[in-house]
């Protein structure tokens, strides 16, 4: 009899944590639907700055590549031809634009396995 019991017991016990976690599911799809919402309001409201910054940033770094590649062309006592400097601009501004996405896909990829650790350990500290 008292196997039952105890069977019974764990099984009110799954119960419960199973409505706990439905509740934090319910509670988390919440905050995300809150989350977007703040993120397409902050959008409308500051998206034209983010573009001219990121604009601004962009000019920013093709004036260093080009003070580089002139220098680079001066100490070597080489004629400062545009076209091929203009070309090497574009060709490092490709390969940084790759790279930051290869970063960005490898930060997600990092993230989401980060998150279902965490989620993992803290479903394994509460049984």
């Amino acid at each position: 009899m008292s196997g039952i019991n105890s069977a019974l017991a764990v099984i009110e016990n799954d119960r419960e944590r199973c409505l706990q976690y439905e509740e934090l599911l319910l509670k988390r799809d919440q905050l995300f639907r809150e989350c977007g919402s703040i993120m397409t309001s902050f959008t409308k409201e500051f998206g034209d700055m983010i573009t001219a910054n990121f604009e601004l940033k962009i000019e920013c770094i093709k004036k260093k590549k080009t003070i580089s590649y002139c220098r680079r062309r001066m100490n070597r006592g080489l004629a400062i031809d545009t076209a091929r400097m203009n070309e090497e601009i574009v060709t490092e501004m490709t390969n940084l634009i790759d790279a930051n996405r290869a970063y960005e896909a490898n930060a997600t990829v990092f993230n989401a396995s980060k998150s279902m650790m965490s989620t993992g350990l803290q479903l394994a500290q509460k049984s």
